[in-house]
């Protein structure tokens, strides 16, 4: 954005050598117009799009052959266009890691309720294994239940650990969404 030089910019709108007016040149819309401009500039400067656009165009309907004002109001109304494209995506990347950390926090949840049901598959496995075990030491059943009970209970085993690591994963996600230094 190109500055608004008050002194040397204002000579050349005003006339070439004029100084600016005096107050008892009897000029009173000039001299307000130069006044709002001036404000206007200083609104700018510090950013203030809403009151630089107002102070600018005050100067515009007091004095429209202000040129200086013109490009100050569009650059008040550029500077506007700016900070309302700067919200809108802030607000769009407000909206995008909400709905992320929801996603994990539900994922984890999901997979953590899972993990337990496979604890829960586990114990019953070991409980089934130990049962075959005693019906084949009472000689009610033969070793192929035993084996049986085993790869049951060792496909359970497996089933719980590829949960754990999943929970364990599920936790990351977490932790990413939520910011965490994260490096791909």
């Amino acid at each position: 954005m190109l500055s608004i030089a008050a002194t040397p910019v204002l000579a050349l709108v005003l006339g070439a050598g004029a100084a600016p007016p005096s107050p008892n040149a009897g000029d009173a819309a000039r001299l307000m117009a130069l006044d709002r401009f001036a404000s206007g500039r200083d609104a700018l400067s510090a950013k203030r799009w809403a009151d630089a656009e107002k102070e600018f165009g005050d100067a515009v309907r007091l004095q429209p052959g202000l040129a200086l004002a013109h490009y100050g109001l569009g650059q008040a109304l550029m500077g506007q266009a700016r900070y309302a494209e700067a919200v809108v995506t802030y607000q769009q990347t407000i909206r995008q890691a909400f709905r992320e950390v929801s996603d994990a926090i539900v994922g984890y949840s999901k997979i953590r309720e899972f993990r337990g049901q496979q604890a829960l598959l586990v114990a019953s496995a070991q409980d089934a294994r130990r049962l075959a075990d005693v019906r084949y030491q009472g000689g009610a059943t033969s070793y192929l239940e035993v084996l049986d009970a085993d790869t049951r209970l060792f496909v359970a085993q497996l089933g719980l650990a590829q949960a754990q690591l999943n929970e364990l994963l599920a936790l990351v996600q977490i932790y990413r969404a939520l910011g965490g230094g994260w490096e791909q």
